[in-house]
């Protein structure tokens, strides 16, 4: 039987959805300017959590997107303005 998820997960799963999006965008950034200060190579072992890292996150937008949601679920929050009595 699956363990089943704890809302501290959920949260995390749902938090590192929106960073695993947008990778692709920050891959296709031009490279910064001549004039800036070159940043610090990355050590091997830096550079394998890096990979790491960002596998996980485009794994968990993967199952992100593949969570059926059913039609009558209610959203996450609820906007309700108060109108001002007259």
């Amino acid at each position: 039987m699956p363990r089943r998820i704890t809302r501290r997960a959920a949260a995390r799963l749902l938090a590192a959805g929106p960073a695993a999006f947008a990778l692709p965008d920050l891959v296709r950034a031009e490279p910064p300017p001549a004039k800036a200060t070159p940043r610090p190579a990355l050590s091997a072992a830096e550079r394998r959590q890096l990979e790491k890292s960002v596998s996980q996150l485009k794994s968990t937008a993967e199952k992100l997107r593949k969570v059926a949601v059913p039609m009558g679920t209610e959203p996450a929050f609820v906007f309700r303005p108060m109108i001002p009595k007259k």
